[in-house]
């Protein structure tokens, strides 16, 4: 399905973590050239997570992607990045941690 209904939850379930702040943007691409994949994905962290659960949402968004969308593991990327405190505003505001 193409439809985004239930990613979120389904990432939940693979990553074993909450989903209260999780949000995913869907964009499609008219044209990939080189190495190809049915889904790129760019995971934004806050650098207060720990190793283990890093790589529980990471593992767990491809593992979601996979599903939702019918893709073999091959075919999914994730790349992740670990952002500091105060380099994130929201509502106008700097968020720390």
């Amino acid at each position: 399905s193409s439809d985004c209904t239930g990613l979120i939850e389904k990432w939940g379930k693979h990553s074993g973590i909450g989903t209260s702040e999780m949000t995913v943007t869907v964009m499609r691409s008219d044209e990939q050239m080189g190495k190809e994949y049915s889904a790129i994905c760019t995971l934004t962290l806050p650098n207060l997570w720990s190793p283990k659960s890093v790589s529980s949402l990471q593992v767990g968004l491809a593992k979601a992607l996979s599903e939702h969308f019918s893709l073999k593991d091959t075919e999914v990327l994730i790349m992740t990045s670990l952002i500091a405190s105060g380099f994130v505003v929201e509502g106008g505001k700097e968020v720390s941690w």
